[in-house]
């Protein structure tokens, strides 16, 4: 299989990985025997693979290895939802296997287990443009064989089993791509005001590092309420993640269109896997390039500031000239407006009626070579690239009281 690489506008050297793939499954099987539930459970405890003390009907959570190409193991978190019927038991619908594909990577280039993320987390390695096409195709390997494992596991616990139907669908799943940059910190926190093409909705937060007492920026945009999710983060010192995140099926359908569901096996999981490759690695490459000209923008908060002035008069109630002086309504909408350009980059149009001083102020931040351009409709303003690094210098404190 190929890798997603550089394609149309991308920079060379661009390359997308998994972080992690989340499989939903069913099975039934015939002839298990009696009690076939608690054979399964007592051959995983014998193996090791689960502790002594299931409750009953509770489901069944171990972990899976499987070996790959290079002495690597590959691993996966399971989760089982058992239950026997009349000729044998059915593992339901609302079982999952998650697989660590970064930990693949960790051992393929000997990451010592203390290269720990600043957000806790060992689920990265190195740069992206460091890695190769023959990682992400272990990542595939990865995935084929721990499906294999899991059915070859569950069908050596119940011999003389026969399984009469089995299906494996995506439940979830994030590709990425850690770009090495010098001013890592300033161009996520500079991408956080500054919505990709497209976004509709944006949420922000900085987390407590794990390493040293800072804080870490990290931001959320979305097309839609429950479809796939860019995100861009510290990952560690001059590390910047750029990610596309799809945690459900709806976010999963956005892509493949379809609820795709494939008979209960390696191959079956490394076709679905492969088509939400395609398609998020995509999305990912072009958040890349965004963060990339974020970097590049060049304006300072002072120009961005004298800019915004018009608006800053009316949030503060100054009169315009003798006729004008701005109604609290007014100043409302103002304060509206200046918080959603310097908090998250995005200003809804909604409520703000052409005719009115508040609209044409935000009209004229729109004209050609402007602070402001068209997002995902008509409707919506977003920040333009070439300002998105005014906001490192911003540091959240306004020289304007903001209501709301």
């Amino acid at each position: 299989m190929a890798a997603v690489t550089s394609t149309g506008g991308h920079e060379e050297g661009d390359l997308v990985v998994f972080d992690y793939v989340r499989f939903g499954l069913m099975t039934r099987y015939r002839f298990t025997g009696p009690d076939g539930r608690q054979r399964l459970i007592s051959g995983l405890i014998s193996d090791g693979m689960l502790r002594p003390g299931v409750r009953p009907s509770a489901p069944l959570k171990f972990s899976v290895t499987a070996r790959l190409d290079g002495d690597i193991e590959a691993t996966a978190t399971v989760v089982l939802h058992v239950r026997e019927i009349d000729d044998g038991l059915i593992i339901t619908s609302g079982s999952t296997v998650e697989t660590n594909l970064q930990s693949v990577l960790r051992q393929r280039h000997s990451i010592p287990q203390s290269a720990i993320g600043l957000d806790g987390k060992r689920n990265f390695s190195k740069p992206t443009a460091e890695l190769g096409t023959e990682d992400v195709e272990a990542q595939f390997q990865a995935i084929r064989r721990i499906v294999d494992t899991l059915r070859e596991t569950i069908e050596s616990k119940l011999p003389g089993c026969q399984q009469v139907e089995g299906a494996i669908w995506l439940r979830g799943g994030e590709v990425c791509h850690d770009l090495a940059c010098s001013n890592a910190e300033d161009a996520i926190r500079a991408s956080c005001k500054v919505p990709p093409k497209g976004s509709r909705w944006s949420w922000q937060r900085d987390y407590d590092c794990t390493t040293g007492a800072g804080r870490s920026p990290t931001w959320h945009f979305t097309t839609l309420k429950r479809g796939p999710i860019s995100k861009g983060y510290l990952k560690a010192p001059g590390l910047p993640r750029t990610e596309v995140s799809c945690p459900h099926r709806d976010a999963i359908f956005h892509y493949t269109g379809e609820r795709k569901r494939v008979p209960l096996g390696g191959k079956g999981a490394v076709e679905l896997a492969w088509d939400l490759y395609i398609s998020a690695g995509e999305l990912c490459c072009t958040l890349l390039d965004h963060v990339r000209e974020v970097a590049r923008g060049g304006r300072t908060i002072d120009q961005l500031l004298t800019l915004l002035d018009p608006i800053k008069a009316i949030a503060d109630r100054v009169p315009v000239g003798s006729g004008y002086r701005p109604s609290a309504a007014a100043a409302d909408d103002a304060r509206r407006v200046l918080n959603g350009i310097l908090s998250d980059g995005l200003v809804h149009l909604k409520g703000l009626r052409k005719g009115t001083k508040v609209r044409d102020a935000v009209d004229a931040l729109r004209a050609p070579g402007g602070p402001l351009v068209q997002g995902a409709s008509p409707g919506i303003c977003c920040l333009a690239l070439k300002y998105g690094m005014a906001a490192p210098d911003w540091n959240g404190e306004y020289p304007f009281r903001l209501r709301g």
